[in-house]
């Protein structure tokens, strides 16, 4: 619970490491200018604390699959642990508890998705399941490591999301949050309950409800109202909840363009 990585999307396009008790950040990568070496997108601290899984995008070369260690200062050295096919991305999301294998979604040339796992040991992909493109955007797996947690986008009839579970040797999957509206995962806490995030009440709200041997064994129930937020940053053991939210607005200017040299003009 101490660290959490994230990405410098304004400067450098590094890997970062925050020091959540001092109150610092150092680079794991070692851009000096925004995307020298490559970019990074999703990255995820092992349970134990000691290593970091990030995807990284070389200049010109196909996406890659990088661990590094956490201990120490400075930009670690990096073990590159598998490169994709040209055109593939990787999202890695979560370490199981083993630190045997990290939850990951490949976005494929064919504009598909595969939700699977990659051994840490050898770079092997145990493919589970084939969703559309984009997949989901959260991962994780039960306290016990047998069960992965995703979320799913739904067109038709209507657009929602549904939480499903998966067993990690892809036996068998069900869903665990069907509603007509958006749920996404935003963690497992130790003590068993699926945590969500949706806005079946109007408002988005986090929601809990208790999983068994990957199964729903209750309703779910609402924890905290209006959070404002659907992207987490992960859980702790101890079962706290750490999440992105946008601290200003975006904003959108208008300006004149010239289409044949692609400028912008003062006219």
């Amino acid at each position: 619970g101490r660290f959490l990585t994230y990405t410098d999307w304004n400067l450098t396009n590094n890997v970062m490491l925050r020091d959540l008790v001092a109150g610092t950040s150092r680079p794991l990568t070692n851009n000096t200018t925004y995307g020298q070496f490559g970019y990074s997108g999703w990255s995820a601290i092992s349970r134990d604390g000691e290593q970091v899984a990030y995807g990284w995008a070389p200049p010109r070369n196909p996406d890659e699959l990088h661990i590094a260690s956490l201990r120490g200062s400075g930009v670690p050295a990096s073990h590159r642990l598998r490169q994709f096919a040209e055109g593939e991305s990787i999202r890695p999301f979560d370490w199981s508890p083993d630190g045997k294998w990290i939850a990951v979604l490949i976005e494929r040339v064919d504009k598909s998705s595969l939700i699977g796992l990659i051994s840490v040991v050898d770079g092997t992909v145990r493919p589970l399941k084939s969703v559309g493109w984009g997949g989901g955007d959260k991962m994780v797996f039960s306290p016990d490591g047998r069960f992965i947690a995703y979320d799913l986008s739904v067109i038709e009839p209507r657009p929602q999301a549904q939480v499903l579970v998966i067993a990690i040797d892809g036996s068998r999957e069900g869903v665990v949050v069907d509603d007509s509206s958006e749920n996404n995962v935003m963690g497992w806490a130790p003590d068993g309950h699926l945590v969500f995030a949706s806005n079946r009440s109007g408002v988005l709200s986090l929601w809990v409800v208790p999983v068994e041997d990957g199964r729903a064994v209750g309703v779910p129930r609402v924890v905290k109202e209006n959070i404002g937020s659907s992207w987490s940053l992960g859980m702790t053991p101890s079962g706290t909840l750490y999440m992105w939210k946008r601290a200003s607005s975006p904003y959108v200017k208008i300006a004149p363009i010239d289409l044949k040299s692609a400028q912008l003009t003062t006219g």
